[in-house]
């Protein structure tokens, strides 16, 4: 359990660094809002993406809520207009962080 607080954590300070309107706007410890984090951890990938497709695309993976979740990380991404330092190679350790995180999680609620 210390070592998936740590992932949180770190998860949460990467996201703080690219994208904090987002970081912000969600509970990084459910399956939803991880799955949105590694699917868009930039701010120009999630109004690229849109709403609609988010919503889809979460909705897919059994998300409840999946259009409300997607309305925020899309309100968000429209609130940030500026690319921060690095963002690019930052969002994808968030990425990889977040799928990290939701494995453990996986297999933590299959006990």
């Amino acid at each position: 359990m210390q070592e998936q607080i740590r992932r949180v954590s770190r998860l949460r300070k990467l996201l703080l660094s690219v994208f904090p309107g987002l970081e912000a706007a969600l509970d990084l410890t459910k399956k939803g809002p991880l799955l949105a984090v590694g699917r868009v951890a930039r701010p120009a990938a999630a109004r690229r993406l849109g709403e609609a497709r988010l919503a889809h695309w979460l909705e897919a993976r059994g998300v409840y809520g999946a259009k409300k979740l997607a309305g925020r990380v899309v309100a968000a991404a429209k609130a940030q207009r500026h690319e921060l330092p690095a963002a690019e190679t930052k969002a994808t350790l968030v990425s990889e962080i977040a799928s990290e995180v939701l494995r453990t999680k996986e297999r933590i609620d299959a006990l």
